[in-house]
């Protein structure tokens, strides 16, 4: 079975990725497999910046890897795409997290 991964940057556009994702996924019965991209702090940027911020930060990430991950399950599941965790037949889709 063929994947398609698909990185998950930003929510611009998220819908027509996936949907292009589902596409081509759909001429190979492939899998879907999403993953919302971290933004990093660069070490420069880090050093001398308040535990206030870096918590925001990473507060910021999460909720983009979350909203980003509903977007995906509901698109997946308005077009009739199963989500499971082991490959099989047919097409499916699973959501890696973030990397």
């Amino acid at each position: 079975m063929k994947r398609i991964l698909v990185p998950i940057a930003d929510f611009d556009g998220i819908d027509a990725l996936l949907d292009t994702a589902l596409a081509v996924a759909a001429g190979f019965e492939s899998r879907v497999e999403a993953f919302c991209i971290k933004h990093v702090m660069t070490a420069a940027f880090y050093e001398g910046v308040t535990t206030g911020i870096v918590d925001e930060f990473d507060h910021q990430n999460q909720a983009r890897d979350d909203q980003a991950k509903q977007r995906f399950i509901t698109l997946m599941g308005a077009n009739g795409i199963p989500l499971t965790d082991t490959t099989g037949t047919g097409m499916s889709a699973r959501w890696r997290g973030q990397c």
